[in-house]
């Protein structure tokens, strides 16, 4: 039986019953299925809506544990990188001036939740800038920068033209 199968047996068993109320045994059950449910690329928000869980429920039996809060925060890294590149996929599909507005608005929430996530790494200060280079020139930039609240020499900036040529 899987981790995540173990999990809705106990809450199905426990259903609307105080978090007090689990053993332990049933709340590593639980959170261990969680943080598969999160290795997975899904969110805990919606392992816990799937299992009929509270989430702050489940966070505070992870806060309880040194080793599952390590995991979780090393999850919510990997998922902060992967909402970067994210980003940096929608940037990379667009193709012309209004579809590069759809990627930048796309990239922008992207980038908001991977700095929530990960705010050592992705700072709130990072943004976009997308636009077309000369009138006709059909030639469309797209520009993340990351680190802005850094030291100039440490932040990064990444530029991509949709169509693959190089920059100036």
């Amino acid at each position: 039986m899987s981790e995540e199968t173990k999990a809705v047996s106990i809450i199905e068993q426990q259903t609307r019953r105080a978090a007090t109320q689990y053993s332990q045994d049933d709340r590593e059950q639980i959170v261990l299925a969680l943080l598969g449910h999160m290795s997975d690329g899904n969110s805990l928000a919606s392992g816990c809506l799937q299992l009929g869980v509270h989430i702050s429920t489940v966070l505070g039996w992870i806060a309880g544990s040194v080793e599952w809060e390590a995991e979780y925060e090393r999850l919510k890294i990997l998922r902060s990188r992967a909402l970067v590149e994210m980003a940096i996929g929608e940037i990379e599909q667009s193709h012309d001036n209004f579809t590069v507005k759809v990627a930048e608005s796309r990239a922008r929430t992207y980038l908001r939740v991977a700095s929530l996530l990960n705010p050592k790494e992705f700072s709130d200060k990072m943004h976009t800038n997308a636009g077309k280079n000369g009138l006709g020139s059909g030639r469309v930039t797209f520009a993340l920068h990351f680190g802005e609240q850094q030291p100039a020499q440490e932040r990064v900036t990444i530029e991509y033209t949709p169509d693959g040529s190089e920059l100036p």
